[in-house]
């Protein structure tokens, strides 16, 4: 499923790292496209409370940010091709 010949990672977490200090643009785009994440699993994670899986004291900016930054952090890692330390 993934080609062994293509660079490993996210194409847009890729171009952040390579691109992000020497574009303003692109860094906008970059960080932009990591905030609607976050939002987007804010919104996610209403529906949790609001189907009883999540406590209603939940506090859900934070844990939205968490998950965004554990997702950009396991990106990090597919480009760093550490995912392939784990494979046998």
């Amino acid at each position: 499923m993934v080609d062994p010949n293509a660079p490993p990672g996210c194409l847009i977490y890729n171009t952040g790292i390579e691109l992000d200090l020497c574009d303003p643009e692109i860094s906008k785009f970059v960080k932009d496209y990591f905030a609607n994440l976050a939002k987007t699993l804010q919104t996610c994670l209403e529906s949790s409370i609001n189907k009883g899986i999540l406590a209603a004291t939940t506090d859900l900016t934070a844990l939205s940010i968490y998950v965004a930054t554990e997702f950009r952090t396991a990106l990090m890692l597919a480009k760093s091709g550490h995912n392939r330390c784990f494979s046998r």
